[in-house]
């Protein structure tokens, strides 16, 4: 399941519109949120949210661009549990930490019925 994925160069001040793009450096590093899976729809109360990521220091989750939680890790995933009993759509970023660097997963977009 390992991908590559695109890591953007962080610059310390922000690029002219004359001057090219930032560079993106590739990794093996990667970070994806395996469940809930896109769109799908989940009930009301506790749910674990699955993280599968590269080996790093820590992972954390943002749900409907709240502020970060950190997640655990096991059985060679890591973990978020979650309690919602608000019912409509939601999303769910995930990050992870490997040194001094931060990786950002893409948008899980799901609902609660």
């Amino acid at each position: 399941m390992a991908k590559t994925v695109a890591k953007k160069a962080t610059a310390k001040t922000a690029p002219a519109k004359t001057q090219a793009p930032a560079a993106v450096e590739q990794t093996k590093d990667y970070i994806v949120i395996d469940h809930p899976k896109n769109n799908e729809v989940i009930g009301k109360g506790a749910y674990s949210l699955r993280i599968g990521a590269s080996k790093c220091d820590k992972v954390e989750i943002s749900i409907d661009d709240q502020p970060w939680h950190v997640c655990r890790h096991s059985v060679g995933y890591w973990w978020y549990d979650w309690n919602c009993n608000a019912p409509g759509s939601h999303q769910a970023v995930a990050r992870l930490h490997k040194g001094g660097d931060v990786l950002v997963s893409r948008r899980r977009r799901f609902k609660v019925a």
